[in-house]
C-alpha cells in the first residue's frame, strides 16, 4: 500500500504516552508495515536498522511490545494494520472486476456478428456489406483490373453476366496456351470491350461485340481514348 488514513484523534489518543523517539519509532514502524503490506521480520534490532534507527533499539523494542503482536515465525504483527490493508485489498479487488466488466460490455457493444455468404459479402451488423473479390488463379489481376477499369471509363462497365462470361472466355483462352495479361493489356491499350485470339486463329467462346476493327485511322483513334481514358484524362474530339 502507498495510501493510508491516519486518524489524528485516534492515534494521539493511544500514544500520549510515548517519549519523542518513540512517537518517531512508532510512525516509521507503520509506514514499513502498510509499504510491505503485512508483518515486520527480523529481531528488534533488524527491524530497527529497517526503520533507520539503529542507534535506538531501546525505544524500537519498547514500539514494539506496546502496539504489535510477535508471531511463531521471527514478525511482528498488528491487527489494525492488518484489517486497513485487507479492507485495501477488497477495495481494489472490486474495483479491477468492476473495470474489467465495464471493458466486457463495451467490447461486447462492438462486436459485429459476420454471416459469410456464398457470393463473399459477409453482412455485418453495423457495416455495409463487404464484397470480397476472387480471382482465378491463372488470371493476371492487374491486366484484368485496367480492362475493367477502361470499360468504366467508356462508360461500359461489366455487369455480373458480363464478368461471367469474360471469365469464361478468358479461361478458354488460357486452356489453348495463349497469354492472358497480352491479351488483357492489348484489349485496354485499343479500347476494345472484349478480348481477342490473336490474329490467325478462331475466337475462344462467343461475344456480341464487334469483330476487332481493320481500319488503321479507326484503331488509332480508339486506342488515343483508350490512353487517356486510363490516365483520368478529359476525352478529346480525335477525329476533328
Amino acid at each position: 500500500m502507498h495510501y493510508f488514513q491516519f486518524n489524528i484523534g485516534d492515534y494521539a489518543s493511544h500514544t500520549r504516552h510515548l517519549s519523542l523517539l518513540e512517537d518517531l519509532a512508532y510512525r516509521r514502524l507503520l509506514d514499513v508495515y502498510y509499504l510491505k503490506d503485512g508483518a515486520l521480520v527480523g529481531t528488534v534490532a533488524e527491524v530497527a536498522r529497517q526503520i533507520g534507527m539503529r542507534e535506538h533499539i531501546p525505544e524500537v523494542e519498547q514500539v514494539l511490545q506496546d502496539f504489535f503482536i510477535a508471531d511463531n515465525q521471527g514478525g511482528w504483527g498488528h491487527i489494525r494494520c492488518d484489517a486497513e490493508i485487507a479492507h485495501f485489498r477488497d477495495k481494489s479487488l472490486k474495483a479491477s472486476n468492476a473495470g474489467k466488466a465495464s471493458a466486457e460490455r463495451r467490447n461486447n457493444g462492438r462486436s459485429t456478428d459476420v454471416q459469410p455468404t456464398n457470393n463473399h459479402k459477409p453482412i455485418t451488423n453495423n457495416h455495409e456489406p463487404v464484397i470480397i473479390e476472387v480471382y482465378p488463379l491463372w488470371l493476371p489481376i492487374d491486366s484484368w483490373k485496367g480492362w475493367v477499369e477502361m470499360r468504366k471509363q467508356r462508360k461500359r462497365p461489366l455487369t455480373d453476366r458480363a464478368k461471367a462470361r469474360a471469365y469464361k472466355k478468358l479461361e478458354a483462352l488460357h486452356s489453348a496456351g495463349h497469354d492472358i495479361n497480352e491479351l488483357l493489356d492489348r484489349s485496354t491499350i485499343n479500347g476494345w470491350l472484349d478480348i481477342y485470339e490473336p490474329k490467325g486463329t478462331t475466337n475462344a467462346g462467343n461475344s456480341n461485340h464487334a469483330a476487332e476493327p481493320t481500319n488503321p485511322m479507326v484503331r488509332a483513334v480508339i486506342a488515343s481514348q483508350a490512353r487517356r481514358a486510363t490516365n483520368g484524362e478529359r476525352p478529346t474530339d480525335d477525329w476533328a
